[in-house]
């Protein structure tokens, strides 16, 4: 298995939290349960997004895959990328050093 991680930009009139729609909390709603879903498989290492919700956040889903053809499947399968509310860039990665002791 090889490590990967796709990026997650949301579109920029979600940048202005007015402008989210009950369509768009639905989207993000799949969104999450397609990475719980990556989760029960035990393909997610992890996701999450920085704090802020301005052009500089972005949202991470590190996970694992056989190939990449296989883990670009994964990324085009996501609901938000699926829906258009959000983009995703697509990235090989190698983990150096996991703290196994890190804990929420």
């Amino acid at each position: 298995m090889k490590e990967f991680v796709y990026t997650l930009i949301l579109v920029d009139r979600l940048f202005i939290e007015d402008n989210w729609t009950q369509k768009d909390e639905a989207i993000i709603t799949r969104h999450l349960r397609h990475l719980v879903d990556l989760e029960k498989d035990g393909s997610l290492i992890m996701a999450g997004k920085t704090a802020d919700l301005d052009p500089n956040t972005k949202g991470f889903v590190f996970f694992q895959a056989e190939s990449l053809e296989k883990a670009q499947k994964i990324m085009d399968s996501d609901p938000a990328i699926i829906e258009g509310i959000m983009t995703g860039t697509l990235q090989e990665y190698n983990i150096a050093l996991l703290n196994k002791n890190y804990s929420i």
